[in-house]
């Protein structure tokens, strides 16, 4: 993963995550950003890119399908680099045990603690956090 990093900073886009699933055959998604957005193009070029390194390392041995994409309008924020890139952004927050009565909060990211706990900034622009253990879900809030 060390190459897909390097090729993400010298590309000037963000790696927002990588998640690699199966096991006879491999399906790898690489979300990328960058300051302005990305755009549908920025994704193909990095997609040959990488499918190119993989295909050098790999040398056709592993069957694997590789997706670049976007962060998307609605992402889920799982990683620690993911809230990263989510500091400053609106989320929806889906959550175990009711806070004021409710289920799902809203809010501006402000960070994530060491502890995992999340710090959000409410509407009227006041802090306050979620205990990480009772959060189900975090993800990007659309307007």
């Amino acid at each position: 993963m060390g190459f897909i990093r390097r090729e993400a900073e010298r590309s000037g886009y963000r790696l927002v995550d990588i998640v690699v699933k199966g096991s006879r055959a491999f399906f790898v998604e690489i979300v990328i950003d960058a300051e302005d957005g990305i755009t549908l193009r920025e994704c193909v070029d990095f997609n040959k890119k990488v499918m190119k390194w993989i295909d050098t390392e790999n040398d056709g041995a592993e069957k694997f399908v590789l997706d670049v994409c976007s962060p998307g309008l609605d992402r889920e924020l799982k990683s620690e680099s993911s809230f990263l890139w989510g500091k400053g952004k609106q989320v929806e927050m889906r959550i175990r045990e009711a806070v004021d009565g409710k289920n799902i909060i809203f809010g501006k990211l402000i960070e994530r603690t060491v502890r995992g706990d999340i710090l959000l900034e409410n509407a009227e622009g006041k802090e306050f956090s979620v205990d990480a253990e009772n959060v189900i879900k975090t993800k990007l809030k659309t307007e």
